[in-house]
C-alpha cells in the first residue's frame, strides 16, 4: 500500500493492517495450537518410552538376581548394559521434548495475546476510519466551498472595495469625509498611536506564542505536527466562518463614516479645532518621536522576553542567573544592549517632550469630539480588514493545510512504527527470558546428562 498523505489514508491504512493483523494473529494461534498439541504427543511419547526403559532395567536387574547359571547370570548382565545405555540416551531426548513442548506453551500464550490485542486494535481502527470518513467529508466540503463564489471571488472584491474604481467609492467618500474633519497631522499622529497599540498586542502575542512553541517543542513529535496541523485548518475554517461577515461589516463602516448626517461637526467645533491646530502641530511631532522610540523600546524588550524564555527552557538549571545577569549569556548580550538603547532614546524623547507641547497636543486632540474619532475609528478598522482580506489567498490556505496534514500523518506513521519496534522487542524479551528460565531449571539435569556422557 502506498504511503499515506492525509488522515483519511493513514485511517483506511491502519485499518487495513488491523484487519490483516487479526488474520495473522488468528493464524499463529491455529499453528500454536497445533505445536503445543505436537510437542505433547512427542514428550508423552518420551516418557512413555523412559517409563518402559526403567521397567526393562527394574525386570533385567529381578532376572539377574533370580539367574541360576552363570551363563544365565551374564546374559543378564549384558542385556541390562544395553538397557542402561539405552535408559541414559533417552535422558536428552526427554529433557528435548520439555523444552520443546515450554517453548510451545510459551508460544501458544504469546499467540493468544497478540489475537487478542489484534482484535482490540481491529476494533479501534475501525472505529476511527468512520471518523476519519466523516471528517474527511467534512474536509471536502470545506475545500469546496473555497473554490467557489463568494469565497474564491472574496480577496478580489475586498480589494476592489479599497483599491479599485468606481468600486472602492464608499472607501473613497469615508477617506474625504474623515480628511475632511481631522487635521492630517492629528490623523497621522492618531495612526502612529494605533499603530502602536497593535504592535504591543503583536508583542504579546509573540511572547504567548513563544511559550507555546517551547511547550510544543517538548511534546512529543506527533502531539507538535497536530497542533500545527490544527492550527491550519483553525485557519480554513475561519476564514470560511468570518470573512464574508468581515466585509460586510468594512462596509457598513465605510457606510456610516462617509454619511454626513453621522457626527457631523458644528461650526464652533471647526473653529475650536483651527484654533488649536497651530500649536498642536508643534506638539505633534515631538509625540511621534515619543511614540516611535516607546514602540521600538516595546519590541526590544519583546524579542529579549522571547529569547530569555527560550534560554531558559534550553537549560532550565540557569534560570536563575539569566534573570539576574541576561547579559551575561552571549546570545542574550546583544538583545540586552539593544533593550538599553532603545529605553536610552526613549527617555530622551520624554524629556524632549516638554508638559507645554503635551498641554498643547491634549488641547488640539480635545478639539476633536468623541464621536469624529469613533469615525476615524471604523474607518481604519474597515480599511486593515479590506486591506488584509485583499491579499488573501484561499488556495493557499488549502495547500498550508493539506501540508501540515501530511507532516501530521507522517509523525503518526512514524510513531506507528516506532511502537511496533517496542512491542516486537517486548516480545521477543519475554520469549527469551522463559527459555532462559527453563534453560536454568534443566541445568542441573543437562549437567549430570553431560557428564554421563548421554547421547
Amino acid at each position: 500500500m502506498a504511503t499515506p498523505n492525509n488522515l483519511l489514508e493513514l485511517a483506511q491504512a491502519r485499518d487495513t493492517a488491523a484487519v490483516a493483523r487479526v488474520s495473522s494473529a488468528r493464524t499463529a494461534f491455529s499453528t500454536a495450537q497445533a505445536a503445543v498439541q505436537a510437542a505433547r504427543t512427542a514428550h508423552e511419547a518420551a516418557v512413555a518410552q523412559r517409563a518402559q526403559l526403567d521397567t526393562d532395567v527394574a525386570q533385567i536387574r529381578q532376572a539377574l538376581n533370580d539367574a541360576e547359571t552363570q551363563a544365565d547370570a551374564a546374559a543378564a548382565a549384558a542385556d541390562l548394559g544395553r538397557k542402561l545405555v539405552a535408559l541414559r540416551g533417552q535422558s536428552p531426548v526427554l529433557l528435548a521434548t520439555e523444552s520443546s513442548l515450554a517453548e510451545a506453551n510459551r508460544a501458544l500464550e504469546a499467540a493468544e495475546a497478540e489475537s487478542a490485542a489484534a482484535t482490540v486494535q481491529a476494533t479501534a481502527a475501525k472505529a476511527d476510519l468512520a471518523q476519519a470518513t466523516t471528517a474527511s467529508a467534512r474536509r471536502q466540503g470545506v475545500d469546496d466551498a473555497l473554490s467557489r463564489a463568494p469565497l474564491s471571488t472574496l480577496p478580489a472584491t475586498a480589494k476592489k472595495l479599497k483599491d479599485t474604481a468606481p468600486t472602492n467609492k464608499p472607501f473613497r467618500d469615508a477617506r474625504t469625509r474623515i480628511e475632511a474633519d481631522i487635521p492630517t497631522k492629528l490623523i497621522e499622529r492618531a495612526r502612529d498611536r494605533r499603530a502602536a497599540a497593535l504592535a504591543a498586542v503583536a508583542n504579546q502575542t509573540k511572547l504567548a506564542q513563544a511559550a507555546a512553541e517551547a511547550l510544543n517543542g517538548l511534546a512529543a513529535a506527533p502531539a507538535r505536527a497536530e497542533l500545527q496541523y490544527l492550527a491550519a485548518a483553525e485557519a480554513v475554517s475561519s476564514f470560511i466562518a468570518n470573512a464574508a461577515a468581515r466585509v460586510d461589516q468594512a462596509k457598513a463602516q465605510l457606510a456610516r463614516v462617509a454619511d454626513p448626517l453621522e457626527q457631523p461637526l458644528s461650526t464652533a467645533q471647526k473653529a475650536a479645532i483651527t484654533a488649536t491646530t497651530a500649536k498642536g502641530e508643534l506638539a505633534a511631532a515631538e509625540q511621534k518621536k515619543v511614540t516611535d522610540a516607546h514602540k521600538a523600546l516595546d519590541a526590544a524588550q519583546a524579542d529579549l522576553a522571547v529569547a530569555v524564555l527560550k534560554a531558559k527552557v534550553a537549560n532550565l538549571d540557569q534560570a536563575a542567573a539569566i534573570d539576574a545577569n541576561p547579559a551575561g549569556d552571549a546570545t542574550l548580550a546583544p538583545l540586552v544592549t539593544t533593550r538599553d538603547q532603545a529605553l536610552t532614546a526613549f527617555n530622551n524623547a520624554v524629556a524632549a517632550y516638554t508638559p507645554a507641547m503635551k498641554a498643547d497636543l491634549a488641547a488640539w486632540e480635545a478639539s476633536i469630539p468623541d464621536g469624529t474619532w469613533s469615525l476615524l475609528a471604523d474607518f481604519e478598522d474597515a480599511s486593515d480588514t479590506l486591506g488584509t482580506l485583499g491579499a488573501a489567498t484561499p488556495a493557499q490556505l488549502i495547500t498550508d493545510r493539506t501540508a501540515a496534514e501530511k507532516a501530521y500523518v507522517d509523525a503518526l506513521l512514524a510513531a506507528d512504527k516506532a511502537a511496533r519496534t517496542r512491542a516486537f522487542a517486548a516480545a521477543e524479551r519475554t520469549r527469551l527470558e522463559g527459555a532462559r528460565q527453563s534453560a536454568v531449571g534443566e541445568q542441573p539435569r543437562r549437567i549430570l546428562s553431560a557428564l554421563r556422557g548421554d547421547s
